[in-house]
């Protein structure tokens, strides 16, 4: 599903929609015309969407997976793509709540259902930010 970094308007009742396109399980940004090689992966929930966008100027490439759906293993992902940054963008009140701690961790594991290349495949979205 192809995607813009903001929407005209939110879809559906997730006004976080406006944001990248809503939550994915994976939603790649590029910036073509980033002075960076830089390349990051986002762990978060839909509290981040709106985050997001603003690190495009700072990398050449942000995936931003949602632990919700997500089902692939994050250190594949980053082995793969040649990512060696992380980040991890949630409202304090998930964060608090433990399971997204354990999902994280078993992202982190060899604990993903998919390979790197499956979930890169699985309901992603692509952005382009010039």
């Amino acid at each position: 599903m192809a995607a813009h970094v903001y929407q005209e308007t939110a879809k559906g009742g997730n006004a976080y929609g406006v944001f990248i396109g809503g939550d994915h399980p994976l939603t790649q940004i590029v910036s073509p015309n980033s002075p960076t090689q830089r390349k990051i992966v986002i762990i978060k929930d839909s509290y981040a969407n709106a985050f997001a966008p603003y690190l495009a100027s700072h990398y050449r490439e942000i995936w931003v997976v949602d632990y919700r759906y997500f089902k692939g293993n994050i250190a594949s992902l980053m082995r793969q793509h040649g990512i060696n940054e992380i980040l991890f963008a949630h409202n304090t009140y998930v964060i608090n709540g433990g399971f997204a701690v354990q999902r994280a961790q078993t992202m982190l594991d060899s604990g993903g259902t998919m390979t790197a290349s499956e979930a890169t495949h699985s309901g992603d979205s692509h952005v382009r930010a010039e």
